[in-house]
């Protein structure tokens, strides 16, 4: 099997079998990639939960609007009080 075929735990066996000498540099460089990765996913993760937490909160805003709406409320007074534009308002009660 090629080198880039194999997953970590293979590949890593691969190289300390070959270089035995050189297992605990191979296993620091081992720890760092997997600490990246780590970060990565953390970040991924924090990214997608604050696109989530948007998207939440537009929803609420948007129903904010349409309640208001059925209570009477004209659009400007909406838009006044929820700080938002003329197509985030019609886009709240068209949907």
């Amino acid at each position: 099997m090629e080198l880039y075929q194999m997953d970590f735990a293979e590949l890593f066996e691969a190289i300390s079998t070959h270089y035995p000498s050189h297992k605990g540099v191979i296993m620091t460089i081992a720890e760092q990639l997997e600490e990246k990765g780590l970060e990565k996913g953390r970040a991924e993760g924090l990214a997608e939960g604050r696109a989530e937490e948007r998207q939440k909160a537009l929803a609420e805003t948007y129903a904010s609007v349409r309640r208001m709406s059925d209570m009477g409320m004209s659009t400007e007074v909406i838009k006044q009080a929820l700080q938002l534009s003329d197509e985030q308002i019609q886009e709240a009660l068209n949907n």
